[in-house]
């Protein structure tokens, strides 16, 4: 695993100053039966997916507006792969090299930019730094711009965007708009409140900048987000739709259902 340790080192500073200065923090853990990125299968079988994330962060009596965010992905089953033979013949089989493993683990640094400016006191935006580590691989940290804004209303419009400056797949751009509604079906039940909850994105491509890269430019796919909360837990299910072949390929997109449960705790 090859890392700047830009985002390593600020993540962890902000991490070790939870119990001193920290307003607030988030531990989530997220259960999925497949591991799905911009519509690409990275990880075809049950991942476990932890996260935390500080904010609130004070000097004195002056909140900082920036946030710590650290999140990884675990294989939990294996993944499937394939071998050919010498007659072309195609098999698939389990490969189990990195089970119970971490695959992934993604640090990010953010600046809330409505601390700078704010229009409205629903509109929020920021900015931020994010890396991709691959431990147990011998593959370079992607680095990434991250750009983010959201208006908090009945839909909750939101807008994401990522540009990698560094790694293998340098140049390239993913921008993502999301819908979402959720309503409180049932308040201060014996398990807590229970809740539903839609969403929808779009994810946007341009591979146009990175080198030695065959892929079109375009929209990739759509997902469609269904979940049901119990209290701090979930149990949810995703579609994923492919839009354009040319951009998210057919080797590619494995997967269409995902299934995914999980707990958050806010302290």
């Amino acid at each position: 695993m090859k890392s700047t340790l830009l985002a390593s080192s600020l993540a962890l500073a902000g991490i070790c100053a939870v119990p001193a200065i920290a307003a607030d923090a988030e531990v989530s853990i997220d259960f999925k039966s497949a591991y799905v990125a911009t519509g690409a299968t990275c990880l075809d079988g049950w991942v476990a997916m932890p996260n935390l994330r500080v904010g609130g962060i004070k000097a004195g009596e002056t909140e900082i507006p920036i946030s710590f965010d650290v999140w990884g992905c675990m294989d939990l089953e294996g993944y499937d792969d394939y071998v050919v033979d010498e007659e072309g013949n195609e098999y698939k089989f389990k490969n189990n090299q990195h089970k119970r493993r971490f695959e992934e683990i993604d640090l990010e640094v953010d600046l809330d930019l409505g601390a700078l400016w704010k229009p409205d006191e629903d509109f929020s935006w920021s900015i931020g730094y994010l890396e991709y580590d691959y431990p147990g691989y011998d593959w370079k940290a992607d680095n990434l711009i991250v750009f983010s804004m959201g208006y908090d209303c009945w839909l909750n419009p939101s807008f994401k965007a990522k540009y990698r400056v560094g790694g293998d797949s340098k140049g390239k751009l993913e921008a993502g708009f999301e819908i979402g509604h959720s309503e409180t079906i049932a308040e201060g039940t014996a398990v807590g409140d229970i809740g539903i909850g839609v969403s929808a994105d779009i994810w946007y491509v341009n591979n146009d900048d990175v080198d030695g890269s065959d892929l079109d430019s375009g929209l990739a796919c759509a997902d469609v987000t269904a979940k049901l909360t119990v209290g701090k837990c979930y149990v949810g299910c995703t579609y994923v739709a492919q839009i354009d072949d040319d951009v998210l390929t057919d080797d590619a997109y494995d997967v269409e259902w995902i299934a995914s449960f999980g707990a958050a705790y806010g302290f």
